[in-house]
């Protein structure tokens, strides 16, 4: 149901992009757009309070960064507006 209701759902800023599979979406940005992640988080919020029976999950939402060095760290995503 939720790749139906995400059907709409879509980055603001050109160069990142989603990936849904089933009650979960990705948003993946390059390193020259990483800047744009509190944005691209909002606007998901936004969007998910626009839609009926739809609420984004702060408590399941995570930021990962990838390096060279095939090193991982994890982050906090920016808090979400309430």
């Amino acid at each position: 149901m939720h790749v139906v209701n995400a059907s709409n759902m879509k980055t603001v800023t050109p160069g990142n992009s989603l990936c849904k599979y089933v009650d979960d979406t990705y948003i993946i940005l390059p390193a020259s757009n990483v800047d744009s992640r509190v944005n691209e988080i909002h606007h998901l919020e936004s969007w998910a309070k626009s839609e009926p029976n739809l609420k984004l999950n702060g408590q399941k939402c995570v930021e990962i960064v990838f390096t060279e060095r095939m090193s991982l760290r994890l982050f906090n995503p920016p808090p979400l507006v309430v």
